[in-house]
């Protein structure tokens, strides 16, 4: 996070706008960021689909709002032992936290059975750019 905002300017990025985002063990990765930083490597937001979560989940007062995915079906990393602990602890703490878990998507909310996957055909649907295969 650091480095992205020392070269915000350069990469024409908003600085108080970069977050971090993580699938399945990068959710992991990502959610350590959220976790652990100091004043210039908090990310202004953490979105973690279908993450792994460490053992312990402590989120510090300053933690980013949380956005969450995954699919009850998801059988490498179910959502009660992931998902929603993170939901919980962000809660509890008294932080911004959004959670979806869709009927179906397995691990990868179905990226690996479609060309587009049902979660990204809901993003571009909602931003506007659907295409006919969503």
């Amino acid at each position: 996070m650091s480095l992205v905002r020392s070269r915000a300017g350069e990469w024409h990025l908003a600085k108080d706008r970069s977050g971090t985002l993580g699938f399945s063990a990068g959710g992991h990765v990502a959610a350590a960021v959220a976790m652990h930083h100091n004043d210039a490597s908090r990310p202004d937001f953490v979105a973690l689909l279908y993450p792994g979560t460490p053992e312990e989940l402590n989120p510090p007062t300053d933690a980013p709002p949380m956005f969450l995915a995954q699919a009850d079906d998801d059988k490498s990393v179910p959502p009660a032992d992931h998902a929603i602990r993170f939901y919980d602890a962000w809660k509890k703490a008294g932080l911004s936290a959004e959670m979806h878990i869709y009927s179906r998507g397995g691990h990868g909310l179905g990226c690996a059975r479609r060309a587009f996957p049902p979660i990204l055909g809901r993003i571009a649907f909602a931003t506007g750019s659907a295409c006919k295969d969503c």
